[in-house]
């Protein structure tokens, strides 16, 4: 299942479920042509995985590493089963190629409620 979100607006995934997650890239500021990675906030890579940009204790964020040129990107997250009912938050950092910083440009957080 793909999901398009704004992400102000929670994506509702139940316990033990992965969805698709379109993520739009506000590219104002900056030639719309110039690539961006999508990274996490913390550090190049998580557990020596650069595909996995976000990860809590109930909440999995997983992409690709080539740079994005479009204005919207897909990313999965995964909810663990077993997973408490309530809301969580994802933050993945956005960084232009040429930039060492992995938040150069901000950052995307995803809300998803658990039911």
């Amino acid at each position: 299942m793909v999901v398009s979100a704004d992400q102000s607006d929670p994506i509702v995934i139940p316990a033990g479920e992965t969805r698709t997650v379109t993520l739009v890239i506000d590219r104002s500021g900056f030639p719309a042509a110039d690539p961006v990675y999508l990274r996490s906030v913390t550090k190049d890579a998580i557990d020596g995985d650069p595909a996995l940009f976000a990860r809590t204790e109930f909440t999995v964020v997983r992409g690709s590493t080539q740079p994005v040129t479009a204005e919207t990107t897909t990313v999965s997250v995964t909810v663990p089963t077993g997973t408490p009912a309530r809301r969580y938050d994802a933050t993945i950092g956005i960084r232009r190629v040429a930039s060492k910083y992995a938040s150069t440009l901000g950052t995307i957080t995803i809300h998803v409620d658990v039911p």
